[in-house]
């Protein structure tokens, strides 16, 4: 339903393309347009437009271009639509004259959607659209927030049975290698021989 514009993404394009390359290094509207495919008039009308407004720096000549000199992180994406596009109004009654508004009964519902969806691109910086972020891979440990005195509470009101059952186990392995070992049961074949000859 709310499909960002072309203009939008061209932006975006050429502002993250800008911001990968080294402190200095210029960017032109025909290296982006080859580089991304992008309409090279248009490209050359956002940048022009992003220079004018202060976000970039143009420098004319045969080696000229343009390098970023806005602070990404303090402008937002509702900065940049209104910088591309203009006010941002979801419906025409919002920005022009509607024949049917003097009885439409949703001109209150659409203008709160609208003021939201305006404070929702506030709320996001134009650097954090263009810059990947890496998220950690998630564990799969299980930490237990549990002090150390609950534990030792917990097995101290254990019954004595079970609070002495580690110390008795202890003591059987301690006695099982004490224990010499038992001759083996079995008859031997030679035991066998001897008895059918008496």
């Amino acid at each position: 339903m709310f499909k960002m514009n072309r203009k939008i993404e061209y932006a975006l394009i050429a502002l993250k393309h800008m911001s990968r390359k080294r402190p200095g290094e210029i960017s032109t509207a025909k290296e982006i347009s080859d580089t991304y495919g992008c309409s090279f008039d248009t490209i050359a009308r956002i940048l022009q437009v992003l220079a004018h407004n202060g976000w970039l720096h143009s420098t004319q000549g045969v080696s000229g271009g343009y390098i970023i000199i806005k602070d990404l992180a303090k402008v937002t994406f509702y900065d940049l639509s209104v910088l591309i596009l203009g006010p941002l109004k979801l419906v025409r009654c919002l920005s022009s004259s509607c024949h049917i508004k003097q009885k439409c009964n949703i001109v209150s519902p659409v203008q709160n959607l609208n003021d939201q969806l305006m404070a929702f691109y506030q709320s996001l910086t134009v650097h954090s659209l263009i810059v990947e972020n890496q998220r950690p891979a998630p564990s799969t440990s299980i930490e237990l927030n549990v002090p150390l005195k609950e534990l030792n509470h917990g097995l101290e009101s254990l019954p004595s049975s079970q609070s002495e059952s580690p110390q008795i186990l202890k003591r059987d392995n301690s006695r099982k290698k004490q224990l010499p070992q038992k001759e083996s049961s079995l008859i031997h074949p030679q035991s066998l021989e001897t008895e059918t000859e008496l």
